[in-house]
């Protein structure tokens, strides 16, 4: 019996959690809850219980994937073309390619020198222009011992870049010439390696795009170290922050040459860590130290290492402190190389027909911007968690709050000792007063009625969370209803205003697939004779201005007197102003260059800077400013590269003056892949 009277308080308590569990769930905002509390039948309700077990695991599997997933900190890139008003500037860095200056070394080392003979004279006149020229043995390099000998032995920059300040420029500094297997002397312009001055931005002007840089070179022919080696300059245009070895990274530069440079710019944005990026501001840091420090990865390779033997034990440790730049900037471009004519050079210069011109052009001046940025932000991030609550329960996050506080309830109520008075009894004791209490004072009737008004309304509420707060007769379970409702509304304001944000900035994305149509557009072709005027025309014009060629100028340019036609202009007497009109009229015809290639529209008139006049251009397939229809490409069924061939008849693209002999016809092909 005493054991009957025991189990009897056990059995009781444990109805007592239920019916109280019960009560809880009924009055959950969460309807698959309160439907499974609800049912009467128990294969229905085990059924339901078992389905919504299985989604809830089904949403913290995909909820927990999706985290790990964004805990790796995905990024994605955001590509956009930009025009700004002014941009960095790139760094140029010159080196001679042969890198020792032969006067100064035989200076230094005559035992290691000789003097050349005649027949060598006779191969390499260069290299014996003036009367005590020496040159060096064939062994004559291992009387080099350190980088310091090398530096001093260099090319000087007053004789390497010539009308530029050599306060403009950093150097020396020893660059690996790996092919020859030797250390040249080199010299940078706008380098800020390590350097506590600004970088140099170009600017737009405001008639004009933005200012282009140009350098006149002397790769100085007859003070080459090894006389059968091509004199030439390296030429690498790149970041003001990296230090590049020209010789790897660069162009060679004949003499007698130009070269024009279309300088094109990449931006690259990183993120540090912990994304997979894991860039370093070293900008900001250099900021830190007072503008002192290196400014970017690659200054750590800016002089080559004094001792090897540690080099391999301190590399590990440097490569993971030395991260990439978090902004970087790179340069591209693309090289014209053409002849190099009197009127491109200053009169000032000794020997123009040898040195080297380069001329860089942004006229671009567009910036391609590829920046790295988070995949989810943290916005994002909850509305993923939101679309997986939802797919699998069907609830919201007011409504996964409600189901925890039931639980914390539950358990609370079966821990808590002593007598417990449930909650229902407890609200009808209230209510009953505040009946007795509304009966005698009428105002307080009145704001009951509408507080009765207001309930009902809330009760009948299509939103389950704000029916689930009126419903509850417990004020402490009300009140954190309330605060988890407000709280998450103030989250979803939060949210939306911060996506409304980033809706308003119109982001755009770029789309790129690969496409391999029947037909495309033609491109257009545009071709000019760089000569400009044509001379028999010229001086069947002005016969003022021309003489006759005499035998001299015929000795030395044979093509240049062909058939009857050598009258010349006279250099000396070549006052006369020529408008544009003029000037296309007496220029070459498209007919005369071009061989049977149907319609050209022109001549157009295009400058020649360089050499200060206007030439007469045509094109071929131009849809500028006319009526006509673009022109299309057509895949053919076996042959699938179409090729856009042109003849250039040069026998009639006569030289209004004479500098190189031209090559009488060329053919250029230029295959279109579709």
């Amino acid at each position: 019996m005493a054991t009957d009277n025991s189990e009897v308080p056990r059995r009781d308590r444990r109805k007592s959690v239920r019916g109280y569990a019960s009560k809880l769930f009924k009055e959950s905002s969460v309807s698959a809850v309160s439907s499974i509390v609800s049912t009467g039948n128990v294969r229905r309700k085990v059924f339901r219980v078992v389905v919504f077990l299985l989604f809830t695991a089904g949403f913290l599997y995909q909820c927990i994937k999706f985290l790990l997933y964004v805990l790796q900190y995905p990024t994605v890139v955001n590509i956009e073309l930009d025009r700004p008003d002014k941009y960095l500037s790139p760094a140029y860095t010159i080196c001679n390619a042969n890198g020792i200056k032969r006067s100064k070394f035989c200076s230094k080392y005559p035992d290691s020198c000789m003097s050349p003979d005649e027949e060598f004279c006779d191969m390499y006149p260069f290299s014996c222009l003036e009367n005590d020229t020496k040159i060096p043995r064939d062994d004559a390099r291992t009387a080099l011992k350190t980088f310091e000998e090398i530096l001093e032995l260099g090319h000087d920059l007053k004789d390497l870049v010539l009308g530029m300040s050599p306060e403009s420029f950093d150097g020396p500094f020893p660059r690996i010439n790996e092919e020859e297997r030797i250390i040249s002397s080199c010299y940078s312009l706008h380098q800020r390696i390590d350097s506590s001055l600004d970088a140099v931005y170009k600017e737009k002007q405001m008639f004009s795009d933005f200012t282009n840089d140009e350098f006149y070179l002397d790769p100085e022919e007859n003070e080459t170290f090894f006389v059968n080696s091509r004199a030439g300059i390296m030429f690498a245009v790149h970041s003001p922050f990296e230090a590049v070895n020209p010789f790897q990274q660069g162009n060679f530069l004949k003499p007698g040459y130009l070269y024009r440079f279309t300088i094109e710019m990449v931006e690259e944005q990183l993120l540090p860590y912990p994304y997979k990026t894991d860039c370093l501001n070293y900008t900001e840091m250099w900021l830190k130290a007072n503008k002192s420090g290196p400014r970017s990865q690659e200054v750590i390779m800016s002089d080559p290492p004094e001792d090897f033997e540690s080099l391999e034990n301190e590399l590990k440790s440097c490569l993971e402190k030395c991260k990439d730049d978090c902004t970087r900037m790179k340069f591209s471009y693309k090289v014209q190389e053409s002849y190099l004519t009197q009127h491109m050079m200053q009169d000032s210069f000794d020997n123009p027909s040898r040195l080297i011109k380069v001329k860089i052009y942004f006229d671009d001046s567009e910036v391609l911007k590829i920046h790295y940025k988070p995949q989810y932000q943290e916005v994002e991030a909850f509305s993923y968690i939101g679309g997986f609550i939802g797919i699998w329960l069907g609830v919201s996050l007011v409504q996964v709050a409600d189901v925890f506080e039931s639980c914390f309830l539950i358990v609370r109520y079966f821990f808590k000792k002593g007598n417990v008075k449930l909650i229902n009894i407890k609200s009808t004791d209230q209510d009953a007063q505040m009946t007795t209490e509304t009966n005698n004072n009428p105002p307080l009737q009145r704001q009951r009625s509408v507080r009765n008004y207001a309930s009902k309304l809330f009760k009948e509420s299509s939103v389950s969370a704000v029916a689930a707060i009126v419903s509850t007769g417990n004020v402490p379970r009300k009140v954190f209803r309330v605060l988890v409702f407000v709280s998450f509304t103030a989250g979803f304001l939060y949210q939306c205003i911060k996506f409304l944000c980033y809706v308003m900035q119109y982001p755009t994305i770029i789309n790129i697939e690969m496409n391999k149509p029947d037909k495309y557009l033609a491109p257009a072709y545009t071709f000019c004779n760089a000569n400009g005027i044509k001379r028999s025309q010229f001086c069947a014009a002005y016969p003022n201005n021309c003489v006759e060629a005499d035998e001299e100028l015929c000795t030395a340019y044979p093509h240049y007197c062909r058939g009857n036609n050598t009258k010349v202009p006279d250099i000396s007497n070549l006052n006369v102003s020529l408008t544009t009109k003029a000037i296309l009229e007496l220029g070459h015809k498209g007919d005369d260059m071009l061989v049977g290639k149907g319609k050209l529209v022109g001549p157009l008139p295009r400058a020649n800077e360089e050499e200060f006049h206007i030439a007469s251009c045509f094109a071929l397939n131009d849809r500028v400013d006319n009526s006509l229809e673009p022109k299309y490409m057509t895949r053919k069924i076996i042959k699938f590269n179409d090729a856009a061939e042109f003849v250039f008849d040069l026998k009639k693209m006569k030289c209004f003056t004479q500098i190189r002999n031209l090559v009488y016809c060329f053919r250029y092909i230029l295959h279109l892949k579709p």
